[in-house]
């Protein structure tokens, strides 16, 4: 029984057994311990250092212990390590606690993901912020004490050389602090939501809105986006998630076609009208006897020949029955993500030197309350490319060309 590592464990107290386990267990059950505190959140960086932490109080604790039992006299600076360390973690697991009842009791019940998520409102962030401050200074108290540095505590001491370095680095960190406030103040962008930033045209989705900066998901390539607040407010923001009406969100998609081939009649001269006359009056004396006929070849073959309206109206009419069409298909299906209840519009937009452009004006569903990029390309990104799918395969079946003309005179003559 005189084995060194026996020796080693009659060195442990009741206490340090219990730290051992309670250490262990926040460490097994660190991600159900603050993913139940922040509910609809990323944790994995809390996580990660709340693990970090646990890790290092231990290997700290263990170094202290091994040491003391070979009789080595020092001043226990690997267990001041360890409660240091243990300090910072029980300030986080305290923090993270403090900030679910404040959601629960100032924030707000959204559904995202078909989940109930207490989201952050600017009562519950005040709050947040209050618990931060109080936080951050008896996490300090805590470590001097441990560390037994009650000279720190005199008024030039730690706390003096905090508030002024907080005021000295206000112009880097207080303007996003503000701006994050405003923003949640506004109730305009929360947790959930689908925005389009100015000059870029990559839809985002509000992931989290920090103290510094925002977490934004890029919809079209699947990647995170931080932007500073204050960097975020000078930006001109669509919320796609607040509809203006019940209709929904209305796009439109333009198509190039053709101009019609349109035959024009050129007017008769009074050469033509004299010489029609003399021929009319030769063929009435040696065949009086078929008039009636005449009259009626005369009568076909001007119905034969079309007017420049009656034809500009057929081509509005293939062009009518082709985005009609379209609009059936989709409709017909389940896959693309728009508004059934609302009629499809189209108009003739611009006139230029090759072609007739066209827009074709449709309505979305309202986009879903998600954190998943997936469901919201399946609106505004996959719907586009169906609605271009259905306009090509009408206008094959009406005989019209979706592709760039030649610029050509198609006009013509009798």
């Amino acid at each position: 029984m005189n084995l060194p590592e026996l020796a080693v464990l009659d060195n442990i107290t009741p206490f340090n057994q219990f730290i051992f386990a309670v250490n262990l267990v926040c460490f097994l059950f660190s991600r159900q311990i603050m993913g139940w505190f922040n509910n609809g959140k990323d944790i994995d960086i809390k996580v990660s250092i709340f693990r970090v932490l646990n890790i290092l109080f231990f290997v700290f604790h263990a170094i202290d212990v091994v040491i003391v039992s070979i009789g080595f006299e020092y001043n226990n600076y690997f267990m001041k390590l360890a409660y240091s360390m243990a300090v910072l973690y029980m300030a986080m697991f305290v923090f993270s606690f403090m900030n679910y009842l404040s959601r629960k009791k100032f924030g707000e019940l959204k559904t995202i993901d078909d989940n109930p998520v207490y989201i952050d409102t600017y009562n519950s962030r005040l709050v947040e912020l209050i618990l931060l401050f109080i936080g951050i200074l008896l996490c300090i108290y805590s470590i001097i004490q441990v560390w037994q540095l009650d000279s720190m505590l005199e008024t030039t001491g730690i706390f003096g050389v905090i508030i002024a370095f907080l005021a000295i680095t206000n112009q880097i960190w207080a303007p996003d602090l503000y701006f994050g406030l405003v923003i949640l103040n506004s109730d305009v962008l929360e947790d959930g939501h689908v925005i389009q930033l100015e000059g870029e045209t990559d839809g985002y989705i509000i992931n989290r809105l920090t103290f510094i900066y925002t977490v934004l998901y890029n919809v079209s390539n699947n990647h995170r986006t931080l932007i500073r607040n204050s960097e975020l407010m000078k930006k001109r923001i669509d919320n796609l998630s607040k509809r203006a009406s019940i209709d929904g969100l209305r796009y439109s998609a333009t198509y190039k076609i053709g101009y019609p081939a349109i035959h024009y009649r050129r007017p008769p001269s009074d050469n033509d009208l004299h010489h029609e006359h003399d021929k009319e009056n030769d063929t009435n004396k040696s065949h009086s006897d078929e008039e009636p006929n005449n009259d009626k070849t005369h009568q076909a073959e001007k119905s034969a020949t079309k007017t420049p309206e009656m034809q500009f109206e057929q081509f509005q009419r293939t062009i009518d029955r082709m985005f009609k069409e379209s609009e059936e298909t989709l409709k017909a299906s389940d896959e693309p993500k728009i508004n059934k209840n609302i009629p499809f519009e189209w108009a003739l937009t611009s006139t230029g030197d090759f072609a007739l452009e066209y827009t074709l004006y449709y309505y979305l569903e309202a986009l879903p309350r998600t954190k998943l990029t997936k469901s919201i390309r399946a609106y505004i990104v996959k719907t586009q490319y169906l609605v271009n799918e259905a306009v090509y395969r009408a206008s094959i079946i009406n005989h019209l060309s979706l592709s760039t003309p030649v610029l050509v005179d198609t006009t013509s003559s009798e």
